[in-house]
């Protein structure tokens, strides 16, 4: 993300000079970790207790999409995907893209009618999904060929087959709308919008080897993007949290405090909706009352959640209040706090959030860089 980054013919000079991506695929970004990174750890999954270097899962990803485009996936394709929070999933996603589709995730809570109006709105010819699911699907009735994520990894064979090439104005994926005010609708957000995003992320808190995310925001919420493609874009490792994790105060702690079962990884920043944020504080309250109750006598090492390594928090998807602000700089010191606000199908705007200073309100902050706001 350096001077020759910046210099490539993908990227364009803003307003004030600085040039920010405007047209490359989010699949280039990982394409290159792969290539120069091969045996970084990529992907840890909490859920199994298993992990994956760069070329491992590439390899996974080559056989999804190698399987997608002999079905006829190409480019602005909308490929349905049924999954859980697990390494499939991840496969899954990044197999679509790589065919050149966009992804469309599905959650396993909808109900039936749900998941069938999204297959029919995309015209669905593949749906994709996974072995714990397959019931779930066949059960669905829909024409769509159902294929599942293990069964093409393990009868892939031979080097991967030629492609469409993806292009930065291709869709990358689409996320359906709660549907409270009406029928569910597609947002479409395609790949150079995503790459934008996730430049000006690791611009403003650069990822590297050895350092990791959580990625515990339903895949169907327009966060979970940030979380999935930031590190797998620059060469961090991404870690899932186990199915239900996201509900578990104790587990978000430990996990963002180095105490989480093997493999280790470095949280360095995290992405938080508020109350998630309020859980993990609420479990540290819990902690330190619990210490104070038995004489406050311990050694360093046993008060582990006073030890989380995170340089960055970044809160989005429900409104942040001051009092969790100021809670949160008094329970991870070492992190910085910024507030974004904006809609799934468009760009953020971002605030700092000021330590130290008594908040009577937060924010809304101004564009992301290399962005603007529009008043209509």
């Amino acid at each position: 993300w350096g001077d020759a980054y910046s210099r490539s013919p993908y990227c364009a000079p803003d307003a004030r000079g600085e040039r920010w991506v405007v047209d490359r695929p989010i699949t280039a970004l990982f394409n290159e970790v792969v290539r120069t990174h091969p045996h970084a750890t990529a992907l840890i999954d909490d859920g199994d207790s298993a992990a994956y270097d760069y070329a491992q899962l590439s390899a996974r990803i080559d056989a999804v999409a190698d399987e997608l485009a002999a079905w006829g996936v190409r480019p602005d394709a909308l490929v349905p995907l049924l999954a859980p929070r697990c390494a499939g999933m991840i496969v899954g996603l990044q197999g679509i893209l790589r065919a050149g589709g966009a992804y469309v995730p599905m959650d396993l809570h909808w109900p039936d009618d749900r998941l069938l109006d999204v297959l029919q709105q995309c015209s669905a010819t593949v749906l994709l999904s996974v072995q714990s699911e397959c019931q779930r699907c066949v059960g669905l009735g829909s024409p769509a060929k159902l294929l599942l994520v293990e069964d093409l990894v393990a009868r892939h064979s031979g080097p991967p087959r030629p492609r469409p090439e993806v292009r930065g104005r291709d869709l990358a994926y689409v996320f359906f709308t709660s549907g409270t005010t009406g029928k569910p609708k597609g947002v479409m957000v395609e790949h150079r919008g995503l790459t934008h995003r996730i430049d000006w992320f690791q611009r403003q808190w650069p990822l590297g080897v050895g350092e990791a995310v959580l990625q515990k925001v339903a895949y169907t919420f327009g966060l979970s993007e940030w979380e999935i493609f930031w590190p797998l874009s620059v060469g961090a490792s991404l870690v899932l949290a186990p199915p239900g994790g996201e509900r578990d105060g104790d587990y978000l702690l430990r996990r963002a405090c180095g105490q989480a079962r093997a493999p280790a990884a470095r949280l360095a920043a995290h992405v938080f909706v508020p109350s998630m944020l309020q859980m993990v504080l609420d479990r540290f309250d819990e902690l330190e009352e619990a210490h104070a109750s038995r004489g406050g006598h311990a050694s360093l090492d046993a008060l582990w959640w006073r030890s989380c390594p995170a340089r960055q928090v970044v809160t989005c998807g429900e409104p942040l209040t001051a009092d969790l602000a100021l809670r949160m700089f008094g329970r991870i010191s070492g992190a910085g706090l910024v507030n974004l606000y904006g809609p799934t199908e468009g760009e953020m705007t971002a605030w700092d959030v000021p330590r130290g200073e008594y908040l009577s309100k937060v924010s809304a902050g101004s564009p992301m860089t290399g962005s603007k706001v529009v008043l209509a």
